[in-house]
């Protein structure tokens, strides 16, 4: 298997690495869908999410202008909070435990199908990746998520949850229309 290189902007908040995994969903890089990996173990879980450049600050490529790297700061400054973001029950008590925010440069477009300017698809891309460890007092009060995450980025359409518990997997879609997940007897 190829390493992919890639040059990484990272804002740590507290340490958590980010793992071979989130190379793996730079593969899947789909610009208006992120990619939400959940894992639960006890009474913490992770959160790892993917979401391409243009769905979080609106452009792909290096911030280019003062504006630009504005918007990229205020992105992951929003990103390392993440239960502003992904709105759980007061009851189940849970707090950030840690946060790791990274913008990527190197995401190859999904499918790697030619583009419209004629080139391969091979193309560049943003994306940016985060990390966080979430624990919880009661985790079972865990039942739902709201995702305030369409109301702070307007580009994005769809998240991918992917939910591990249990040796159980759950996969479904969150969308803007209705961003709400029912996590009842997942966690």
């Amino acid at each position: 298997m190829a390493v992919m290189k890639f040059s990484v902007l990272v804002l740590m908040v507290l340490p958590v690495s980010l793992t071979a995994q989130g190379a793996e969903v730079l593969q899947e890089h789909e610009h208006g869908t992120g990619i939400l990996k959940v894992t639960v173990s006890g009474p913490e879980f992770t959160l790892s999410l993917a979401a391409p450049g243009v769905d979080i600050v609106g452009f792909e490529g290096p911030a280019a202008t003062d504006d630009d790297r504005s918007l990229v700061a205020g992105a992951i400054s929003d990103l390392s909070r993440p239960l502003e973001l992904f709105l759980v029950p007061e009851n189940g008590g849970c707090h950030t435990v840690s946060a790791n925010v990274a913008l990527v440069d190197g995401a190859p477009e999904q499918g790697g199908e030619a583009s419209d300017d004629g080139s391969d698809g091979a193309a560049s891309h943003t994306e940016f990746q985060a990390e966080y460890l979430i624990h919880c007092q009661d985790i079972q009060a865990v039942d739902e998520v709201q995702f305030a995450y369409f109301d702070r980025f307007p580009n994005a359409r769809t998240l991918r949850v992917h939910i591990q518990s249990s040796g159980a997997e759950n996969l479904f879609d969150v969308v803007r229309e209705t961003p709400m997940a029912n996590l009842a007897g997942m966690l």
